[in-house]
């Protein structure tokens, strides 16, 4: 695959992946609604009570803790498909894959065994409000870990998808069970589920598609077979090599995105998690979309290395970065500014208190820092030999976050300051550390990365800053009262966006490439509507 080649399946494989978060993140935002506690209110428009909510949010909480099973397997899957299919090395794919798979047949049955013998005792790590449910969130708990250790060979499902960079497929599947997961969860409300139905209904609908996915994944490589004697424990220590690295990579993502829930339920209480969950949306959004571009950098890095084409590894890093940080940069403002406005609609105007807006805030510019600093980067070292020093780098990360997130809540006893306790790490590490590494390995000073990287990006936000500042300080324009108005109010802040971005954030090139190819599908529409 020519460079050319590479760079249309990643701009392909992108906008698949935003296909499909617009999709997410549009029922997620009405799945939200629809759970969010709502007190007086019956069937869909109650949700759940604030208790279950608080478990519903902590358990998904729990299952980034299940990938810790994983050891790293998916990404060294993901990295072995992408090298082994470039040089069609079938035997060896099928040693890997079938060692990965049965491993994690194992690792799901040590989990549901783990599960069922200290169900009683996780369960009182758990602050209630009063110990009359507890048997229920037990049984909760209980299934919804034994459906992880089921499930969990199907994972490798979305690794063999993305290595083969048929990420497009994976995304439809991924639709098409959002779609499906939303619509019977709504029903549910409506017959008065409760949240343990509602959690079979959700696991379901996650697991069939990656069991559909593994099997087109498979059978699109030709000589790879899946069989138990191709198993091999030195495969495993093989494969270690490298996974070990992205494994402790991993349990740094989940410490850092997932232990402030955990840390508020232990020190604070469960039912408190609902505060930092309703502040956390925006910021959970804001990270899904723009997170879509690095999911495909990974196997189009790996496939580079594979290939040893250093200069275009330095370009997929420096305009990677640079268009990430486009996308990211207008959706940034557009969310600190109307702020208010989105926890209104995400929560039924239930939660706008002070603790939730500066929450909300806080993981905001926290998730932006990160777009900037480790997004791109980090998938790239990972990718091309840099593991071990990027390890050092995150476990620091982690531990500065686990500590400083424990010792300000203890201290202040309040929601935002776990909230400060992930910011500062990842500033310190991000700018102080990864921004500097990432310039040196594109051949450039740090400031001539940030000249190509952030300037122009800053300049196309800066008319829309000016519009959502004035919609702050203007009330007569605070519509966060009023859905259409605030929706109306948010296109028009979209359309600005795009103008400054069109005007200042593209080079002219590529102002000329995307206006022919525009002109080009245009062109092709009239003259099918004339024929």
């Amino acid at each position: 695959m020519t460079e050319a080649e590479l760079r249309k399946k990643l701009l392909l494989n992108t906008i698949s992946n935003y296909l499909r978060v617009v999709v997410r993140l549009g029922l997620g935002l009405l799945m939200f609604r629809m759970l969010y506690p709502n007190p007086g209110a019956t069937g869909i428009h109650g949700g759940l009570s604030e208790e279950q909510f608080g478990f519903w949010a902590l358990l998904w909480s729990i299952f980034g803790y299940g990938l810790l099973m994983d050891f790293g397997f998916g990404i060294a899957a993901q990295k072995k498909v992408a090298e082994l299919s470039h040089h069609k090395n079938w035997e060896e794919l099928s040693r890997v894959l079938s060692t990965i798979i049965y491993f994690y047949c194992l690792s799901g049955l040590v989990i549901v065994i783990a599960t069922l013998l200290s169900s009683h005792w996780l369960i009182g790590f758990v602050k209630l409000a009063s110990g009359e449910h507890r048997e229920y969130f037990r049984q909760v708990l209980v299934i919804f870990l034994c459906f992880i250790g089921v499930s969990f060979p199907t994972g490798i499902a979305i690794e063999i998808l993305y290595g083969q960079q048929r990420i497009a497929l994976a995304n439809n599947l991924g639709v098409i069970a959002n779609i499906v997961n939303f619509a019977l969860i709504a029903f549910g409300l409506r017959l008065g589920w409760g949240l343990k139905e509602i959690l079979v209904c959700a696991m379901m609908t996650a697991v069939v598609p990656s069991v559909i996915g593994g099997w087109m994944g498979l059978r699109s490589l030709p000589g790879v077979k899946i069989l138990p004697r191709y198993f091999s424990w030195k495969m495993v220590r093989e494969t270690m090599r490298f996974s070990l690295f992205a494994y402790v990579g991993l349990v740094t993502q989940i410490v850092m995105a997932q232990t402030d829930r955990l840390v508020l339920s232990v020190f604070v209480s469960v039912a408190v998690v609902t505060i930092y969950q309703a502040g956390a949306k925006v910021a959970d959004i804001f990270t899904g979309f723009t997170a879509q571009m690095p999911e495909t950098v990974s196997p189009a890095a790996a496939h580079l290395a594979a290939k040893g084409d250093k200069a275009a590894l330095q370009r997929l890093l420096a305009d990677g970065t640079r268009f990430n940080v486009m996308l990211g940069t207008p959706l940034y403002i557009m969310c600190a500014c109307f702020m208010e406005g989105l926890l209104h609609l995400l929560t039924k105007g239930q939660a706008i208190s002070g603790e939730v807006f500066w929450v909300g805030q806080v993981l905001l510019l926290w998730s932006y820092s990160l777009i900037i600093t480790h997004s791109i980067s980090k998938k790239v070292f990972m990718m091309c030999g840099h593991e071990k020093r990027l390890t050092v780098l995150s476990v620091t990360e982690a531990l500065i976050n686990l500590g400083l997130s424990i010792t300000l809540v203890l201290c202040f006893r309040n929601v935002v300051s776990v909230a400060v306790g992930s910011l500062i790490p990842s500033l310190i590490i991000g700018w102080c550390y990864l921004w500097p590494w990432a310039a040196k390995d594109a051949g450039v000073k740090g400031w001539q990365l940030a000249g190509h990287v952030l300037f122009r990006n800053w300049r196309a936000g800066l008319p829309l800053l000016a519009f959502g500042l004035a919609c702050r300080v203007i009330p007569v324009l605070d519509f966060r009262d009023n859905v259409p108005l605030f929706v109306a109010e948010g296109a028009l802040a979209c359309l600005i966006a795009v103008g400054g971005v069109w005007k200042w954030a593209l080079t002219d090139e590529e102002r000329e490439k995307i206006g022919g190819k525009f002109g080009k599908i245009t062109g092709r529409f009239l003259r099918r509507k004339a024929a």
